[in-house]
């Protein structure tokens, strides 16, 4: 049972270059098997986006300034350890884990993606993961106003009433431009992994956290 799961966004920087080959670990193994079922046929409504022939780690695939920012061989030892886990809402495949192998795809969680994955069940996939899961805490880190964080509020509807774990949402304000929120985004991960708690401010960045459950 990992003290804390990690949630984030995927991004439009990939990379099919390998940082991790000892690991494959797919979301559908902690998933119940009626969302196991939803996930597949989900992630065969956006299978035309995905276009890699090589497939590699999430962790290793994405390449934005979160992922830049991110300290992915602490993330890794962690981990190994059962200390954290981390798992990505992806535009192209829903929901994937950090050390998933998955292919490169060109899809982007704009309005109409947000819609589909929203009708197709996506917050209640996430929803059974951490039930299955049981973390002590979660944490989702998204920029402001995007579609990711539409979805991961509204997963907090699906959590079943016993399930104990705290659910926040963290996301920083007062920053300008799309890379410095991507990098603060991955620098508050790092501070909360490392330190065991989100910092107030980053790179000029206030830093919110919002309790959902």
């Amino acid at each position: 049972m990992p003290r804390v799961l990690i949630v984030t966004q995927c991004c439009k920087s990939k990379c099919s270059v390998e940082l991790f080959p000892s690991l494959d670990v797919s979301i559908l193994d902690n998933l119940s098997n009626c969302f196991k079922d939803k996930l597949l046929y989900a992630r065969g409504v956006f299978n035309d986006k995905i276009y890699g022939t090589r497939v590699v780690t999430a962790l290793s695939l994405y390449v934005g300034h979160e992922y830049k920012a991110l300290d992915k061989c602490l993330i890794y030892e962690l981990y190994l350890k059962g200390i954290i886990d981390f798992i990505v809402i992806s535009a192209g495949y829903g929901v994937v884990h950090a050390f998933e192998k998955i292919r490169e795809y060109e899809a982007y969680m704009d309005r109409k993606a947000t819609r589909t994955w929203m009708k197709l069940g996506l917050p209640s996939i996430i929803a059974d993961y951490i039930a299955n899961t049981s973390p002590k805490e979660v944490y989702g880190f998204f920029s402001k106003t995007t579609g990711y964080q539409e979805i991961y509020r509204e997963v907090v509807k699906h959590v079943p009433r016993n399930v104990k774990t705290k659910i926040y949402i963290v996301y920083p304000k007062g920053c300008r431009g799309t890379s410095n929120i991507m990098k603060t985004l991955g620098l508050v991960i790092n501070n909360l992994i490392k330190e065991g708690a989100v910092p107030q401010r980053v790179n000029q960045c206030g830093i919110v956290v919002e309790r959902l459950k």
